[in-house]
C-alpha cells in the first residue's frame, strides 16, 4: 500500500463564551418583589465573592452592602482564578476544590423563571454548604446575587402559594414535606446528567394539558438555505490588560470566504454562490437579506391556481381530517393550500 493524497479534510470548531458576573445591576423588577435575593452593591467586578461571603455570613439589614463582608475575604481561596468569574464548569469545579467546605448552585433568571447552569454533583456535594447564586443580566453585563430563600422565587407554582422544598438538580419543588423531598434529590442527584428545569401545564382550568399547538411549524417553508463559512486563524497582538491575566486570546478567526445554496421545499436548487475576500460576515448577512427581499417580492404576486387535476380533485373530495391538526374537516371544506411559487397544489384543508 502506498499513500497518494488527501481528498478532504474537515474541521468542526464551536465556541462557547460562558456567562461571567461582573459590576453591579439592579434587580429585575419581577425578582425584587419576590425579596428572596440579597444584590451585592459592589463597584468592582467581584460579585461573585461578594454574593458567596453573604451567604456564609448572613445579616439581618443591609445584606446588600459590602462592607459588611469584607473582613471575611480571606476565606476564600482565588488562587488562578480571574475576575469577573466565568459561570464555566471548569473554573466552577477549581473553585470547589479550593474552597472544600463551599457547594454551588448557579442559576440564571430568564423569562420569570429559575434556569440552572451549574451544580454541583451529588457526591461532591456531601457535606458541604450548598450556596445557591443567580446571575442577572440587563443586555449589556451580568451579575451574581445570592439567593437566600429560593422557594419565594418558585412559590407561585405552587396552588397555595406556601414554601417548600426545591431540588436545586432540576428547580422543582414537590412537597412541604422533607422525606418526601429527600427522596426525590437522592433520585434527581444520582443521575450525574446537566441540569434541567422542568416546565409544566399551567393548572389553570382548560390549560391543564400539555400539547403540542405551534401548528404553524408543520407547514413547509418555500425556500431554505444552506451555507458554510471558511476562515483564517489570526495572531492577536497582545495588550497592556492581558499583562494581569492567566488567560489571554492568542489567536482569532476571521471568516474569509462563504458559499451557500438555496433549496426550493420540493428539493430543487439553484447554483451554489461563493465569495472570497475582506468583510465575508458582513457581505453574507446582505447576501440572506437581499435573497429574503426577492422571496416576499416573489409572493406579493401570486400566479392564480390551475384547475384541480382529476387526482388533485378526487383528493380534496376524500380529504376527512386537516393534514396539520388532524382534526376532522366542516362539511363545508372550501380552503386550498396552494404553493404560489410554482402554483403546485400541496393538500387540501
Amino acid at each position: 500500500w502506498e499513500f497518494y493524497r488527501v481528498e478532504k479534510i474537515f474541521i468542526e470548531i464551536s465556541q462557547f463564551q460562558p456567562p461571567t458576573g461582573a459590576g453591579h445591576i439592579p434587580l429585575p423588577k419581577d425578582l425584587a418583589t419576590k425579596k428572596g435575593v440579597v444584590n451585592p452593591a459592589n463597584d468592582d467586578d467581584k460579585c461573585f465573592q461578594w454574593a458567596i461571603l453573604a451567604a456564609l455570613h448572613p445579616v439581618e439589614k443591609n445584606a446588600e452592602r459590602i462592607s459588611k463582608y469584607k473582613e471575611y475575604v480571606n476565606e476564600l481561596n482565588f488562587k488562578d482564578i480571574e475576575f469577573p468569574v466565568q459561570a464555566d464548569e471548569v473554573i466552577l469545579r477549581r473553585f470547589e476544590r479550593q474552597n472544600p467546605t463551599i457547594a454551588l448552585c448557579i442559576c440564571e433568571w430568564r423569562d420569570h423563571r429559575l434556569c440552572p447552569i451549574y451544580v454541583t454533583d451529588r457526591d461532591d456535594a456531601e457535606g458541604r454548604k450548598i450556596i445557591d447564586l443567580v446571575l442577572i443580566s440587563n443586555g449589556e453585563k451580568q451579575h451574581y446575587c445570592w439567593i437566600k430563600n429560593m422557594s419565594r422565587l418558585v412559590n407561585k407554582r405552587t396552588k397555595d402559594g406556601h414554601a417548600t422544598f426545591v431540588c436545586r438538580w432540576c428547580i422543582s419543588h414537590f412537597t412541604h414535606q422533607q422525606e418526601i423531598h429527600d427522596k426525590h434529590v437522592a433520585i434527581c442527584r444520582g443521575l450525574k446528567k446537566t441540569p434541567q428545569a422542568d416546565r409544566m401545564p399551567s393548572v389553570k382550568k382548560g390549560n391543564d394539558i400539555y400539547e403540542f399547538k405551534n401548528w404553524k411549524r408543520r407547514m413547509q417553508v418555500p425556500y431554505y438555505f444552506v451555507a458554510d463559512f471558511e476562515a483564517l486563524v489570526m495572531d492577536t497582538p497582545p495588550t497592556d490588560a492581558d499583562k494581569d491575566k492567566k488567560t489571554r486570546k492568542v489567536q482569532e478567526q476571521i471568516p474569509c470566504s462563504y458559499s451557500y445554496i438555496k433549496v426550493r421545499y420540493d428539493g430543487v436548487s439553484e447554483s451554489q454562490k461563493i465569495f472570497t475576500g475582506e468583510n465575508a460576515a458582513q457581505k453574507f448577512v446582505i447576501e440572506m437579506l437581499n435573497e429574503a427581499e426577492a422571496i416576499r417580492n416573489e409572493f406579493r404576486n401570486p400566479m392564480e391556481m390551475m384547475p384541480l387535476t382529476i387526482q388533485e380533485q378526487a383528493s380534496y373530495d376524500n380529504a376527512i381530517n386537516c393534514w396539520i391538526c388532524c382534526n376532522p374537516l366542516d362539511e363545508n371544506k372550501e380552503c386550498i393550500e396552494v404553493q404560489h411559487i410554482e402554483n403546485a397544489i400541496l393538500t387540501y384543508l
